[in-house]
Formats: structure tokens, sequence, C-alpha cells
């Protein structure tokens, strides 16, 4: 198990350094403190290294945003708790997080059937959790906003590009994260309740 973390570990960093096709299983290895024939082991080939750092990033990601969000009193307060999860695990994990989103794992990987439907499931459950929150809001009043495929897109819009300023452009990201959270109450409070919730 240690060797197999250090392996990840070692991939996460150089992959967010230079990117997957700019990094070589042997400078992997190097940095692990392994043999290439180790690395190989373990993981077959360089591709399973970036799908199981994606998965767990995102899995760490959807556990973050999830505990956070259970403490909101309503809807909206978990909205708001969910986008402070986003970007504390941001926060807490830079390295991993940056490894996963200069990497776009879906595109880099879309030759390979087996190792993309885990990264897949792994970012529409999350998106999912959003969604359920959002419906939770509109539900208990707390929310405004009726379409809620639209508004969650537009949060995940926001909160993506908040990570990319605040990984790759030395953004605050505590900053970003009110900014965000402010600008995220307006949108779903601020509208006109007209209409059945469109799911």
């Amino acid at each position: 198990m240690q060797t197999t973390d250090a392996i990840l570990r070692a991939a996460g960093v150089l992959f967010a350094e230079r990117g997957y096709d700019c990094t070589p299983i042997a400078d992997i290895a190097n940095k692990a403190g392994v043999a290439a024939g180790t690395v190989i082991y373990h993981f077959k080939r360089k591709e399973r290294l970036l799908a199981e750092l994606a998965v767990r990033h995102l899995r760490g990601l959807h556990a973050c945003c999830q505990d956070q969000a259970s403490r909101g009193a309503n809807g909206l307060d978990s909205v708001l708790l969910y986008v402070d999860g986003f970007y504390r695990y941001l926060r807490e994990h830079p390295g991993e997080s940056a490894a996963y989103m200069k990497n776009f794992p879906v595109d880099k990987l879309k030759g390979s059937r087996e190792l993309v439907p885990d990264i897949t499931a792994a970012e529409r459950n999350l998106q999912l959790l959003l969604h359920c929150l959002l419906i939770l809001g509109v539900n208990d009043g707390s929310i405004e906003a009726r379409e809620v495929a639209g508004y969650a897109r537009s949060i995940q819009a926001m909160l993506l590009g908040g990570a990319f300023l605040a990984l790759f452009h030395n953004g605050d990201a505590q900053a970003l994260a009110e900014d965000a959270a402010s600008s995220i109450r307006r949108m779903l409070t601020d509208i006109a309740a007209t209409g059945p919730v469109a799911a």
C-alpha cells in the first residue's frame, strides 16, 4: 500500500507540474523512489495512474462537499456549504486537484473503455449531489430558482473557473469561495418564482 501511494503521489505532483503527456513513467518511478518496473507491476500502464488519481480526487471532493452540505439548515445553506466544501478541498489538496484539473482525464483516456466509466461516474455523482441540494432548496422554499439543471451547470462552471484561478493563477481560494457564495446566493434568491420546478 505504501508503494502504490508513493507512486500515486509522485504521479500527481508530476502530472500537475508538467502535464500527463510530458511525464514518462521513468520520471514517476524516480520521484517515487522505486524502479520503473515497480510502477508497471502495480499499475500496468500510465493511463491507470491518471484514472486512479482522478477517481480518488473526485471521491474525496464529493465526500468533502457532502460533509459540508449536510450541515445546512435548508437547501440554500446546503448549496453554499457545498461551495465551501469545494474550495476547502482545493485548499487542502492543491496538488491532487491541479493534477485532475490540468489533465482532463476523461479526454486523455477516451480510448480506454475500462477506465473512463469510473471517472465519469464519479463526476456525475458530484454533479448529482449539487442538483439534489438545489431541488431540496426549491422544495423547502429557500431557493427561488426554477430551472434547476441550468443553475447546477452555472454553479459548476463558476466553481471550475474559480478552481483554475486558485490552482494555476495564484488566486486566493478563500476570497474566491466567498465571492462564489455571494454570487450564488444572489442567483438563487433574486429570481421571481414562477411555474413548476424543472428538475
